[in-house]
């Protein structure tokens, strides 16, 4: 053992060292003793001539021999004491320094956790508490250190946790939780949720160690989540209109609108039914009543909601009723499920019907209307001409006769163009096409009005494009068309002063043979151009008119594959122009 091992021992190691010397020596030194006189008393047995200087030195060189014997006996043990003690240092420094990395560890542990750390006495003093005392209430551990623990809390949780305390010293190593207030730096309260137990100290004393957290805005945020429950529930139950989901087995929950509406005595009766089961087999489309409900669905949940209507069935009557139904898909613990609304409207079904019933009285009452508006012009031809041609008969003028049967004949074709043309509103007649030539048609409804235009002092131009080509279309319809445009326009220029004049003219543009009937009247302001196809409205006077005439013309271009449209600026006339295909 060196002089640097030995300087590297400790007091402890200074004594455990010493105590191992003494007691080989003290052994040593026996059996010295007694190896003496053992050969003191042999060595005249042995050797009896030996003389007294011999017989001494014998005795002296025995003895060093047993005293080098004992001592490399004695350093070997020691040496290996020696490595005992060293391997017993380095063991001990070991653990110091495990334990005090451990103790390190812990304390960063508790000094970095975000719950905060407190350990009370069984009086329920203050011995401890972890920094984040500071971060969760305000305070600093050393604000509060030495304090009682109960003068923090709320007076009305104080009971309880001087009871949680008490049992707590009673069975040490139990855990007990407990929610109690505490009032924070910032005059706040704040809920704590404190799980601990009692447990001994280093020195052996109880402790109650505790683990706290806040958990106000949890409990806030709970809170809140059950009122708009409530609230939710409460709307979910007073809507008078019935409201259930569904997720795919079928019907979760229902309000109790929706056990009145389908007629069921209960909840669980409603629930248990498969939502097939809630309609007739078949729609009113004739459709399986399942594969639409699928496609409803579908559809609900590709574009998040969908309104569509249904006819549902009760459960007590077994009658069926319409309804209205809103479906909203909503994600609810990644699942999908579907919000469903059903609105009974059997009344709005009935009054619909109440009212297309009396929409068809009107239209039938405005087409009578028209009728006998349409057919005063030629009843006062037909019945002025009768009573011309009755005087010349009593006068026996009968050569004057055919004038008046010609107009007589005009009138009552007339009076069988307008009967026509109301059946065409009422019952679309099959189209007779054939080929045919715009320009003619024109000319041919031009004739018709020569009477009316020579009375109105209305100048008519035309400008027909040469080599027009010929249509695919009912020569008769069309020119109806075309003289009702052409009236329109006539009595557009009735009070206007000045020149009069009819502009008529066709062209071919692409596949499309055009022509276009021009006035120089008032023209029609803007906000009528848009109603001008519309069936009833006109912008004649009260009386004048029923208003069917352009709609009548629109209808029957689409029919012949046409099209219309008008151009018109106020002051300065209106234009209405009329497209057919080229005939192939």
């Amino acid at each position: 053992m060196n002089i640097q091992d030995w300087q590297n021992l400790n007091i402890q190691d200074w004594q455990k060292q010493l105590r191992g010397y003494a007691d080989p020596l003290f052994k040593i030194t026996l059996a010295v003793l007694f190896g003496l006189f053992v050969f003191e008393a042999t060595k005249d047995f042995l050797a009896p001539d030996l003389t007294l200087w011999q017989s001494h030195t014998v005795t002296i060189i025995f003895g060093t021999v047993l005293a080098v014997a004992a001592s490399y006996f004695f350093l070997r043990k020691q040496s290996v004491l020696y490595q005992q003690v060293l391997e017993e240092n380095e063991n001990y420094k070991k653990s110091e320094e495990e334990l005090r990395r451990s103790k390190e560890w812990f304390r960063s542990l508790i000094e970095n956790s975000t719950d905060l750390i407190t350990v009370l006495d069984p009086k329920g003093t203050i011995l401890y508490e972890s920094p984040s005392l500071e971060r969760i209430l305000g305070y600093r551990p050393i604000d509060r250190q030495g304090i009682n623990g109960f003068d923090l809390i709320h007076p009305e949780d104080l009971p309880r946790a001087r009871s949680v305390l008490a049992r707590a010293f009673e069975k040490l190593g139990s855990l007990h939780t407990i929610e109690v207030r505490q009032r924070g730096q910032d005059g706040l309260w704040h809920l704590l949720e404190a799980t601990g137990k009692a447990v001994l100290d280093q020195h052996g004393a109880p402790c109650w160690v505790i683990n706290s957290r806040d958990i106000t805005q949890r409990r806030q945020a709970h809170e809140a989540l059950s009122r708009s429950e409530a609230k939710f529930r409460l709307l979910f139950e007073s809507n008078s209109d019935a409201v259930m989901l569904l997720d795919e087995k079928g019907f979760v929950d229902c309000n109790e609108a929706t056990l009145t509406l389908f007629g069921c005595a209960t909840r669980e009766e409603f629930l248990a039914k498969h939502p097939a089961n809630v309609s007739p087999p078949e729609q009113p489309s004739g459709t399986s009543s399942m594969i639409l409900a699928n496609q409803q669905i579908a559809t609900a949940i590709e574009k998040g909601s969908h309104r569509f209507e249904w006819v549902h069935k009760r459960a007590d009557t077994g009658k069926t009723f319409p309804a209205e139904v809103q479906l909203t898909a909503v994600e609810l613990d990644g699942k999908p499920i579907l919000w469903a609304v059903v609105h009974d409207i059997t009344e709005r079904k009935h009054q619909e019907m109440k009212a297309k019933q009396l929409a068809r009285l009107m239209v039938l009452g405005q087409l009578i209307g028209g009728i006998a508006h349409e057919m005063k012009n030629p009843l006062f031809i037909l019945s002025g001409r009768i009573q011309i041609a009755r005087e010349k008969l009593a006068h026996q003028e009968y050569a004057a006769l055919e004038s008046d049967m010609k107009k007589i004949d005009e009138a009552g074709e007339r009076m069988k163009t307008i009967a026509d043309r109301f059946m065409t509103i009422a019952k679309p007649v099959p189209l007779h096409q054939e080929q045919c030539s715009m320009q003619a048609i024109l000319h041919k409804s031009m004739e018709s009005l020569a009477n009316e235009l020579t009375q109105n002092r209305i100048r008519v131009e035309t400008a027909f494009a040469p080599d027009l080509p010929g249509i695919q279309s009912d020569p008769r319809q069309l020119y109806e068309v075309f003289l009702n445009l052409m009236q329109n326009a006539v009595q557009a220029m009735t009070h206007v002063p000045g020149e009069r004049r009819l502009t008529v003219s066709s062209t071919r543009e692409g596949t499309w043979v055009v022509a276009r009937i021009q006035d120089n009247g008032p023209g029609i302001a803007p906000e009528h151009r848009v109603k001008l196809f519309e069936p009833f409205f006109s912008t004649a006077e009260q009386g004048k008119g029923p208003g069917l005439g352009l709609w009548i013309v629109r209808s029957t271009l689409m029919m012949l594959k046409g099209e219309v449209a008008c151009e018109s600026e106020v002051g300065k006339g209106t234009t209405f122009i009329v497209r057919l295909p080229v005939a192939a």
